[in-house]
């Protein structure tokens, strides 16, 4: 028999009795990993700890049923304390797209409360269980929990939420391909791009299938840069949907240094730099501010540099460097620190 079937269930649930509430949650999660039933969901109260609050809600699960991926969906939660002592909620816990707000001060007994949820909806899609768990005073590891259930209908969907370029060089060309999966009744797939820098193309492959292109070039100095792909499609209800797909480019530094000031130790030092890349920056020549600092190269690769700081005396003069020169446009001269 198939885990999730009716005789497999009937094992899960009678097994309950034995493993307690933690067999229960470990459960629900094998069996429904993208929903809970209906009659499930009030056994769900406190499943993950052995202490069960006193602060009982009306409702401990809602489903919202099919939402459009964007929509903020919002939801309070009724609950009332059911014991003798006032009851002090200290914090939530869900997941990241869910904010959750509740009262700050004591519940007394028999007085009820609300806790308002909202799910964005962003970047997302398929169904969702989403569980906020409520911590109180009442004891260690004592909670609450009620769930939001239902679909996220996404009519654009896209194998990541965003674009990164990083560890680029300056001045590289950009290239990046998303293939994108429309829904039923999804047409007038559109794209365009917010910055200069980068160009968005849409392809239509058939079948509700799309590609989009990304091109463009990295800036010619280290930093990072950003843009905005804007989607727009036309719903078979007439109604316009649009998503927003963050770009970002990082260009690093030409050079890396270890380490931001040189300490000496029994008058020595070492001073280790990288080179993002080799074939484009490299250190020409290694200077010190002093007479008495001597540097000596200690290691060199394509991409590495180790350098060995003696000082000759016991006395450091005050604003000691060491000055590195380099063939970068950019960035042509690095100075760091020595201190004792």
């Amino acid at each position: 028999m198939n885990p999730g079937s009716a005789g497999i269930l009937t094992v899960t649930v009678a097994a309950v009795a034995l493993g307690g509430p933690r067999v229960l949650s470990y459960c629900a999660e094998h069996y429904f990993p993208d929903s809970v039933p209906s009659w499930l969901a009030p056994l769900l109260q406190g499943t993950s700890t052995s202490q069960r609050s006193a602060l009982r809600f009306e409702e401990m699960l809602f489903d919202f049923g099919t939402i459009l991926e964007g929509h903020i969906l919002e939801r309070e939660f009724r609950f009332v304390n059911h014991s003798d002592r006032p009851v002090t909620i200290q914090r939530a816990r869900a997941c990241a797209c869910v904010t959750t707000t509740f009262p700050k001060d004591p519940i007394a007994p028999g007085a009820d409360g609300i806790i308002h949820t909202s799910l964005d909806s962003r970047d997302r899609s398929g169904p969702q269980v989403k569980h906020i768990v409520l911590f109180t005073d009442e004891g260690e590891e004592t909670e609450a929990s009620v769930v939001l259930k239902g679909s996220i209908h996404s009519p654009l969907i896209l194998p990541s939420r965003s674009v990164v370029f990083s560890n680029v060089q300056p001045g590289e060309a950009l290239q990046e391909d998303l293939e994108i999966q429309a829904s039923a009744g999804v047409s007038e797939v559109a794209c365009e791009a917010s910055e200069g820098f980068l160009k968005a193309e849409l392809e239509n492959q058939g079948a509700n299938r799309y590609l989009l292109r990304l091109r463009g070039q990295a800036p010619r100095a280290a930093g990072a840069e950003s843009a905005t792909v804007h989607l727009r499609c036309r719903q078979d209800d007439g109604s316009e949907w649009s998503k927003e797909i963050p770009v970002r480019v990082v260009v690093p530094e030409a050079f890396q240094l270890l380490q931001d000031r040189v300490t000496l130790r029994a008058g020595k030092g070492i001073l280790n730099v990288k080179t993002t890349w080799p074939d484009m920056a490299r250190i020409e020549n290694v200077e010190s501010s002093s007479p008495s600092l001597i540097v000596e190269e200690k290691r060199r690769s394509e991409n590495f540099l180790s350098l060995g700081i003696r000082l000759e005396g016991t006395s450091l003069p005050e604003d000691a460097k060491i000055i590195l020169h380099t063939n970068s446009s950019t960035t042509p001269k690095l100075e760091v620190s020595v201190v004792q």
